[in-house]
């Protein structure tokens, strides 16, 4: 989609493209660019059961079928639930079979 400009000249009218704005460049070819590593790590839901041993004591944050993301300590799990209590210290029971995606974030080994 083109834009146009009006430029007043000659009592008239004149329409002129603008030109668009273009980043110069792609990110892989900047010069002396390291790339970071990637730290977060992603359990799908399906795999929460089994993998729950990992979470440890760790922020987490638990993404939920219904669309919304619960940020908290991980404290405990059961066969059925895993139990969060986010930075206010109130508890959320969430069952398994709610959550879509549990994300946390592997400490750095520096």
């Amino acid at each position: 989609m083109r834009e146009w400009r009006s430029v007043f000249n000659d009592s008239r009218w004149i329409h002129k493209p603008q030109k668009q704005i273009r980043f110069p460049y792609q990110i892989e070819e900047i010069p002396n660019h390291k790339k970071m590593g990637k730290r977060m790590i992603r359990i799908g839901g399906h795999q929460v059961a089994e993998r729950v041993a990992e979470l440890g004591n760790r922020s987490v944050n638990v993404v939920l079928k219904s669309g919304h993301t619960v940020y908290g300590q991980f404290k405990k799990a059961d066969d059925y639930f895993i139990y969060v209590h986010d930075n206010r210290s109130h508890p959320h029971i969430l069952a398994f079979t709610q959550i879509d995606e549990v994300i946390y974030d592997q400490s750095a080994g520096f």
